[in-house]
């Protein structure tokens, strides 16, 4: 049963999101967790940021992850659970479908990631392949 019915109204937001972080991305898929996957370097990290804090209306990191809402808290267990030094971000989840961004630094320390979805995605296997194929093409992440 997905976390929220899926109207996928949050295409829009993926798009402009998609846009904002355009140059900073190489764009990939991550099976695991039907999310995008957006790779970037280190130096890039604050521009990201900046970005992700236009289009997110939340961070959440491993110290206060227990007081976002429910849906936010179940987002995080679906993807793994957050570690020291990974955050999540999330909009509003008062308003519909969430949109979820996690954080991961990569253990080179030179790459962080990024994987984006939505809350009807979750957990694997609630979406339709007609919904991941437009994340995709949004993102512009071969097949």
């Amino acid at each position: 049963m997905p976390l929220k019915p899926s109207t996928f109204a949050t295409k829009a937001f993926f798009k402009n999101l998609s846009d904002a972080l355009a140059g900073f991305m190489i764009w990939s898929w991550d099976d695991r967790y039907d999310t995008v996957v957006g790779k970037f370097r280190r130096q890039d990290a604050e521009q990201v940021i900046d970005v992700l804090e236009r289009y997110f209306t939340a961070m959440w990191d491993h110290a206060i992850i227990d007081t976002a809402s429910e849906i936010e808290q179940e987002i995080n267990r679906q993807l793994g659970g957050i570690e020291s030094g990974q955050a999540l971000y999330t909009t509003d989840p008062n308003v519909g479908e969430i949109a979820f961004c996690a954080w991961w630094r990569w253990s080179d320390g030179k790459h962080f990631s990024l994987r984006i979805g939505a809350s009807s995605f979750l957990p694997k296997g609630s979406a339709t392949e007609a919904e991941l194929a437009r994340l995709r093409e949004i993102f512009n992440v071969e097949e």
